[in-house]
């Protein structure tokens, strides 16, 4: 994800980057499951050697940093993000849409924060910017109740721009709306940096360094979480409650 970035900000050609899902789900969530980087010979050079560095931490270091710098990445891409959200936006899945600058949701999405519920905090700057997305009344229900919310919610509090049918015209559908938007935004020989003036005033440096620091705090505070067992205690207690198979 990092390499995939870095390519398109570095791309002239790329106007805007779109980030959707495969299959039914946007995003289930984050792997905990502490799994070192594995290596392939197919990984572009840039990947290889993040994978490099990540190997000399332990696992639970690893995940920290390896979202550190991912969202980082996300963080200062300087074109516009558009998110194309397919299916349910589960913990990291929702909290990711925080970064993006459009977002369209298909009507068999849902979003949902639990993060209370399974003993982790906030992630990916959503501390602050979820409450300044949607306001802090819905932003404390979604992560202090893990309450679900559906997408004719979050098109209503502002964070999704529009809702679109589900299913196999959902992507081209967003698309298009995508192609619309850039052939209206200036001369094409002017149209990226017009694009990029408009994003660094938006998202200026200030506001980048803030959400720089911000994600770090919170994957620290993920990395204890993850470190003193109260997690696992807690995934646990929840499985203990479901109903058992007959």
């Amino acid at each position: 994800m990092i390499a995939a970035f870095e390519e398109a900000e570095n791309d002239e050609s790329v106007l805007c980057a779109v980030l959707t899902g495969a299959g039914r789900y946007f995003c289930s969530g984050a792997d905990v499951t502490g799994r070192k980087a594995t290596y392939s010979a197919a990984d572009p050079p840039r990947v290889q050697q993040i994978k490099a560095v990540l190997s000399q931490y332990d696992p639970f270091d690893a995940n920290t940093w390896s979202d550190v710098n991912m969202y980082d990445a996300w963080i200062n891409f300087s074109k516009p993000l558009v998110i194309a959200v397919n299916g349910p936006a589960i913990g990291e899945g929702f909290t990711t849409l925080m970064l993006g600058d459009v977002i369209y949701a298909a009507d068999s999405a849902f979003f949902w924060a639990p993060f209370a519920r399974f003993g982790v905090v906030p992630e990916i700057t959503s501390s602050i910017t979820l409450a300044q997305r949607v306001g802090p009344m819905i932003a404390s229900e979604m992560v202090l109740f893990s309450k679900k919310k559906t997408p004719e919610e979050m098109h209503r509090c502002g964070l999704v721009n529009e809702i679109l049918p589900a299913g196999e015209k959902f992507l081209p559908s967003v698309l298009e709306r995508v192609r619309t938007g850039l052939e209206l935004s200036g001369a094409p020989q002017i149209r990226l940096k017009a694009l990029r003036m408009i994003k660094g005033l938006i998202k200026n440096k200030a506001w980048r360094e803030q959400m720089m620091a911000q994600n770090r705090q919170e994957q620290e505070m993920i990395r204890t979480r993850l470190r003193d067992g109260d997690q696992s205690a807690n995934l646990k207690y929840y499985q203990a409650q479901m109903p058992k198979k007959k």
